[in-house]
């Protein structure tokens, strides 16, 4: 473990592009692709083999998410979860998380940090704490450190780092020249063919004085407003960051900063921007399609086909992505997977909830199930997890119906107790503040009927 070692996790992003599986409140970072643990689970188990110290920034609306899916893999550890008020890109979140850093574990010197996105996969993860730990010492002498992916192809979707290959510096660093947004194919095309450019990865290292000081140089006003915050004072702390510009940290720091450091990457990387990188990234079968769940495919090839609720039967296909959730299906080239936000920006600007959120919505208490919704009646299961509670605090003129289905539940009203257990129910009607705790093992399963 590296003492002096801080991480940032990222975990703001919405993941538009794998929709219908990627919602606004379950973004892409929450998702299982190809392991046993979601990528922010493994981003955090891949940092936490170097440093005790994680720090993750995510979007207020994220944190039950963030909360549940750390608690999954770490129920003893103290998580440190700042939540952003507001979505302002990467500039303010680091920002964010260096004047954490800065409060709470830069006691005894100045901190090394590495700044992780939470959606990236990486298998590699001895190759990629080796990498880390030269970029460290790299960042102790003041430079910021990026990890840079040789390019496999002109990939549009990425931005590139270009060096000057002449100018080493450590083991395998570079001096860097430029940074180069997302390019046309034409352009990545001739990036790749010069050798001179590298996959902009978005992992970064350095030191907390060494980020303070291009703050202050680059971006004053990210710099003097971040500074006014204080965690505790929710309504300050909102109002502040709420003024803030929405900038990446590439804008607002690298692109013009002389201190960046390039260390090519030896481990392998997957940004999964695209239902086209999970295709690439996944186990295929004889026919070169990506199967997963209940599928029959008949006569297909090199096509993704993903059921997540239902039996799907594809014949005939070609080249194609087939995704299916209990409330969507998408069904696209694979050569237009780039365009998938383009739905989810169209069902945004109608309001259509399935931009927002799936029928089944996790909580840092459990979750909850859109069974059944009507002009008359809503019905939903409720998930209650041991030890926690589900309270509720708004006023609600409708009837509430209450059955359990497992477990036990201790419904605590304002002058009286009622505990239920499985098979038996409550009838609720303007009974505010109440709430449901599970008092047995295991999980607590309730349908609620709304009338």
């Amino acid at each position: 473990m590296q003492k002096n070692l801080v991480a940032i996790i990222l975990a703001g992003g919405s993941g538009s592009r794998l929709w219908p599986l990627s919602r606004e409140l379950y973004p892409k970072q929450f998702l299982n692709f190809s392991e046993d643990k979601t990528l922010l689970q493994l981003t955090y188990a891949r940092l936490k083999q170097f440093t005790e110290n994680i720090i993750t920034v995510a979007n207020d609306k994220h944190l039950p998410g963030v909360s549940f899916q750390l608690l999954e893999i770490e129920k003893d550890a103290k998580h440190n979860i700042i939540g952003e008020p507001v979505a302002k890109n990467t500039a303010p979140a680091i920002a964010l998380g260096s004047l954490f850093i800065q409060e709470n574990f830069a006691e005894h010197g100045d901190p090394v940090i590495i700044v992780a996105p939470s959606d990236h996969l990486i298998k590699d993860d001895k190759s990629f704490t080796k990498a880390v730990l030269e970029g460290a010492e790299i960042a102790k002498q003041g430079y910021i450190v990026t990890f840079g992916i040789k390019p496999s192809a002109p990939e549009t979707g990425y931005g590139y780092i270009k060096v000057l290959p002449d100018q080493k510096f450590g083991k395998t660093g570079v001096k860097t020249d430029c940074f180069r947004e997302k390019p046309d194919y034409d352009i990545a095309a001739e990036y790749v063919r010069s050798g001179e450019y590298f996959w902009n990865s978005g992992i970064f290292i350095f030191s907390l004085s060494t980020i303070l000081e291009e703050f202050e140089k680059k971006e004053p006003e990210i710099q003097h407003k971040i500074r006014e915050i204080n965690f505790k004072d929710k309504a300050s702390y909102r109002e502040i960051y709420g003024k803030l510009p929405s900038i990446s940290i590439d804008y607002a720091i690298m692109e013009k900063s002389d201190r960046i450091i390039l260390i090519p990457a030896e481990f392998d990387w997957s940004d999964l921007g695209s239902w086209e990188a999970i295709y690439e990234i996944s186990p295929k079968d004889h026919h070169n399609n990506v199967v997963k769940g209940d599928v029959i495919s008949i006569n297909c090839e090199n096509s993704l086909i993903y059921s997540s609720s239902r039996c799907i039967s594809t014949v005939g296909l070609t080249d194609m992505i087939v995704v299916e959730t209990d409330d969507a299906v998408l069904v696209c080239n694979r050569k237009d997977s780039q365009k998938v936000k383009e739905v989810f920006e169209r069902l945004k600007k109608d309001d259509n909830e399935l931009y927002k959120t799936h029928k089944t919505v996790i909580e840092d208490w459990g979750s909850i199930i859109d069974l059944e919704k009507n002009e008359n009646i809503s019905v939903n299961k409720i998930i209650i997890r041991e030890n926690k509670e589900l309270a509720f605090n708004r006023a609600d003129k409708n009837l509430k119906h209450y059955y359990v289905t497992k477990g036990k539940a201790l419904i605590k009203l304002k002058d009286s107790i009622k505990l239920l257990d499985c098979g038996q129910s409550l009838d609720l009607k303007d009974k505010i503040p109440y709430s449901i705790e599970n008092s047995g093992t295991g999980d607590l399963e309730i349908l609620e009927i709304i009338k």
